[in-house]
């Protein structure tokens, strides 16, 4: 339980009281605000830079302990709200989760690898406004709004076939 709210909570930017219980199966957040760093390296906007990321609710399903290497940890988001901008500078996103979930010493593909690999990411709404730069003396920037309907995310093979946590 302790090992699966240290990395679930790598998504969030402030603490958090995150009852994930394993025997329970499931936890409700409100109102959260994301780390953007960490949702910038997942969703992998190129030349944009996430300045605020917020969800209106989040639920976290976890299957039964004995499950938890076979079955997905199903993560559920309500209305997700993404405000983007054209940085000045573009510098290369960190991949700070692929040192979390590195692979121990011995290149095995460990417990928490596998729990990782196998998260379902499932999200009824985004809503995204990017902003452009533009000159000091030009009008107002332009701002993009998009939105994406009941998006999921999910481990799959080289044939875009959902995998299975077994393998």
């Amino acid at each position: 339980q302790l090992l699966l709210k240290k990395y679930v909570s790598l998504f969030f930017k402030n603490d958090v009281d995150l009852d994930v219980s394993v025997f329970k199966g499931e936890s409700a957040l409100r109102n959260i605000e994301l780390n953007e760093k960490i949702i910038q390296e997942v969703f992998d906007f190129p030349n944009l830079e996430i300045k605020r990321a917020f969800a209106t609710e989040i639920m976290i399903k976890t299957p039964p302990i004995m499950h938890l290497e076979t079955e997905p940890l199903l993560i559920q988001v309500s209305s997700a709200f993404f405000s983007l901008v054209e940085p000045e500078v573009i510098v290369p996103t960190p991949n700070m989760l692929a040192e979390v979930f590195a692979k121990g010493k011995d290149s095995n593909y460990g417990f928490v690898a596998k729990i990782g690999d196998g998260v379902r990411l499932e999200i009824k709404e985004i809503h995204i406004d990017v902003t452009f730069r533009t000159s000091p003396f030009s009008p107002p920037p332009p701002v993009l709004l998009i939105d994406i309907k009941e998006l999921t995310l999910y481990t799959t093979n080289y044939n875009w076939e959902q995998v299975s946590l077994k393998e």
